[in-house]
This record gives C-alpha cells, sequence and structure tokens, in this order.
C-alpha cells in the first residue's frame, strides 16, 4: 500500500492507495489534533488524493468544521478510485482486495466519535451496503452512525448537494 501525506499549514491532508494505484482506500484531512474526528463512508472514490481536493471533500471539510470536528476520514463501499460511477459498476472487482477494504473501514469507525453514512442510491450499493452496515454493527459502532437524509429506498443521502444547515441524525440498521 502507499501511504502519501502533505503537511502545509492547514495541516495534514493523506490518503492510502493500493500498490496498482486503482484503489484509494481512505482519505483524511486533519486541521485540529485535540477535536474529535468524523468517520465518512461514501460509495466509491473520485480523483481525489492526498494532494488534491474535489467538491465532495471540500463540503465534507466544511461540515465536519461545523459541527466541530479536526479530521475526517472517508472510506468507501467500493475502493476503485473513479469519478465516474458508471466506471466502478462495469469494473469485475470495485472493492479489491475484501480484508483489506473491510479493515480501512473499521480503524476510520475506531477512530471516529461520528460515521456519515453517505453513499447514495442505487441497486448496484445495496449489497456491500447491508454487508459493511452489518460489519460495523457486529464491531459496535451501531450508535456512532448518522446520516443526512434517506433517498426512497431508505439509503443515505450523498453529502454534495444537502444543505450545510442540515444536523446528522441516527442511522438505524437492521439485518
Amino acid at each position: 500500500m502507499q501511504y502519501l501525506t502533505d503537511t502545509d499549514l492547514a495541516g495534514e491532508r493523506g490518503c492510502i492507495m493500493s500498490d496498482c494505484g486503482a484503489y484509494r482506500l481512505r482519505l483524511w484531512r486533519q486541521w485540529d489534533v485535540t477535536l474529535p474526528r468524523l468517520g465518512v463512508c461514501m460509495l466509491n472514490p473520485s480523483d481525489a488524493r492526498h494532494n488534491v481536493d474535489d467538491s465532495t471533500d471540500t463540503r465534507i471539510y466544511l461540515r465536519a468544521v461545523s459541527l466541530g470536528f479536526g479530521r475526517y476520514d472517508i472510506v468507501n463501499l467500493f475502493p476503485l478510485s473513479s469519478s465516474k460511477p458508471e466506471v466502478m459498476r462495469a469494473h469485475p472487482d470495485p472493492v479489491g482486495p475484501l480484508d483489506i477494504a473491510n479493515q480501512m473501514i473499521l480503524d476510520v469507525a475506531a477512530d471516529a466519535s461520528m460515521i456519515l453514512c453517505a453513499w447514495g442510491a442505487g441497486e448496484f450499493a445495496a449489497t456491500r451496503a447491508r454487508a459493511v452496515l452489518q460489519l460495523l454493527c457486529d464491531a459496535g459502532y451501531a450508535e456512532k452512525l448518522v446520516h443526512l437524509g434517506l433517498n426512497k429506498d431508505g439509503s443515505p443521502k450523498h453529502p454534495l448537494y444537502i444543505a450545510a444547515s442540515t444536523r446528522p441524525k441516527p442511522f438505524e440498521f437492521t439485518a
């Protein structure tokens, strides 16, 4: 795995990539080590890296600051890095090594005081989402799960187009 970090006056920026570079397993931004961490679980990584942000990262940063966090860590149901979900859906292995992907999710959950579920709607993600939610609940992290709104299918909404004033609500998962 490749651990890529960059530090500037704003803080630490980093990501963990697979050796082949196809999978982004974790992305983080830290600006205050004295404040709690926000974990975020979304669908699949964009092109954001340790030294590159995208609009979703910017939105998550602003939300994390407003909620009193000093760091956020993003993991994904499907770690295959692509800014186009249709590429991810067509890929033969969008999760990559399952044990590594699941361990990254558990590591982020262990360090976070809140886990924002935000993978959006879509039949494609339903099975993997259930497996990840079960993994988190089995590990004792159910009380940390939140969302910013639910889609018609019950999946948690993606944060990019949610009003900044929207506060997280408990995300209740039943197996």
